[in-house]
């Protein structure tokens, strides 16, 4: 049962899972949560690199598996800490001590589950907080982000070290939708957030298990183009048809 609870808290720093927890957010119009698909993608893409390059090795006995074998720094500590910052400027009373509670059990379970060290935890979430310090200052002008994504993309595809079809999916996703994003903040409502949840938990159930290159980089680029476009077209759609 605690090993179970450890790893429900650990998917709490998957990159998957905030981005589909930022879509949700952003269809109900909080503004804040459209600059967040672009952070948590960027800190993914940040913390790959650098594992890459330090190249230190997990401890030995994990109680879970792992995509990677790097340590430092811990990747869904950094997204973790990131998602709690961003989100926290924007929040007022209880919300914040919750999302910092949030992040420090993520942390906390990485170490407990015996997949990174306290070093690397720290440094991810050191990573996490630079980037959300980064993108608060960036708010509004996410959208210059667009092409340097889709110039990326095909360099992640074929070199970057973990998951690349997901990183490589993802970026292009994300600038092919900047670039078509209709303009304005469209809110969706309470049915439309719940359809577009289920649609969005359908694929993020498709990262769980192992797929070719391709195919992962295919699904990732269309679970972010619905996720950022798609949904609120047909949210709007939908309702144009209604009156």
């Amino acid at each position: 049962m605690w090993l179970w609870l450890l790893a429900a808290v650990s998917h709490l720093g998957n990159v998957v899972v905030w981005l589909a927890i930022a879509s949700a957010l952003s269809w109900t119009g909080r503004e804040e949560a459209r600059g967040l698909i672009p952070a948590l993608i960027s800190c993914f893409i940040l913390t790959g690199a650098i594992k890459a390059v330090v190249g230190a090795p997990r401890p030995p006995g994990g109680l879970v598996p792992v995509e990677d074998p790097y340590s430092f720094p811990s990747g869904h500590t950094a997204i973790a800490f990131l998602a709690a910052s961003y989100l926290a400027v924007g929040v007022e009373g209880a919300l914040r001590p919750a999302l910092i509670a949030m992040a420090v059990a993520v942390a906390y379970s990485r170490v407990a589950l015996g997949v990174h060290r306290v070093v690397d935890v720290v440094g991810g979430a050191i990573v996490g907080l630079m980037v959300a310090l980064a993108f608060t200052r960036l708010r509004g002008r996410e959208g210059a982000l667009a092409v340097p994504m889709i110039a990326l993309s095909p360099v992640l595809y074929l070199a970057f070290p973990i998951r690349p079809g997901l990183a490589s999916g993802l970026a292009l996703g994300y600038g092919v939708s900047e670039l078509t994003r209709p303009r304005g903040q469209a809110r969706v409502g309470v049915v439309g957030v719940a359809v577009g949840g289920l649609v969005l938990a359908s694929l993020v159930s498709l990262f769980l298990v192992e797929l070719p290159r391709v195919v992962e980089c295919l699904v990732a680029f269309t679970f972010t183009l619905y996720a950022t476009n798609v949904h609120v077209r047909v949210a709007e759609a939908f309702k144009a048809s209604a009156r």
